[in-house]
């Protein structure tokens, strides 16, 4: 099945599935078709439950927010830092490559059937729930800023070392004064070697 006729898969299913959002919960849809991406909403009066498929990236996502009474903070958050926070299993639903109709079909029926479930506690759930899935957020997005940082570190750190040995001082220290508070001694004799050598020459 080409990615277009997934695109259009998803979009007749979810209005098919989700219809109860509409019936239920008095929610509006609207729905938008890109070339590679598509989106269906559903607003309701204090919630809002976005679910997107990005043919390009294969890629399958429900994002439900809520409107809070007396708070101005965003609390739009996927549907597994949803059910995370309100400690339910879900193995590992939505942020899915899909790229099958097989696939198509399984994700909006499992999404559909949690959303059915859940949907009451996620909209009822007090703010302190909000501000547990903020914070986690923030600190997932401070260990991947970490650890990207540290991977550029070490890449950098394998270029001067191959620098060093071919005699590049200049690369050496241009490599290396970005982390030179995160060096390690060895790689801080390093540069201070090729700043020896660069001022030498």
């Amino acid at each position: 099945m080409g990615y277009r006729c997934l695109t259009d898969r998803f979009l007749d299913s979810v209005a098919t599935d989700l219809a109860f959002l509409r019936s239920d919960y008095g929610a509006a849809s609207e729905s938008t078709s890109e070339e590679w991406l598509a989106r269906v909403s559903y607003i309701g009066a204090d919630f809002r439950v976005d679910l997107s498929y990005g043919d390009r990236e294969l890629y399958f996502g429900t994002i439900i927010g809520r409107r809070m009474s007396g708070h101005s903070e965003d609390s739009s958050f996927a549907l597994w830092e949803w059910l995370d926070a309100l400690d339910v299993r879900h193995g590992g639903v939505d942020a899915i490559c899909v790229d099958t109709q097989e696939k198509m079909d399984i994700a909006i029926s499992q999404v559909t059937g949690l959303l059915r479930t859940h949907l009451p506690a996620i909209l009822a759930a007090p703010f302190d729930v909000v501000m547990r899935m903020a914070a986690a957020r923030n600190a997932h997005h401070q260990a991947e800023t970490t650890k990207n940082a540290r991977d550029r570190q070490t890449l950098a750190a394998g270029r001067a070392a191959r620098a060093f040995r071919d005699g590049d001082f200049r690369l050496v220290v241009s490599l290396l004064e970005p982390f030179e508070v995160q060096l390690s001694p060895a790689e801080i004799k390093t540069l201070q070697l090729a700043r020896q050598r660069v001022g030498s020459c």
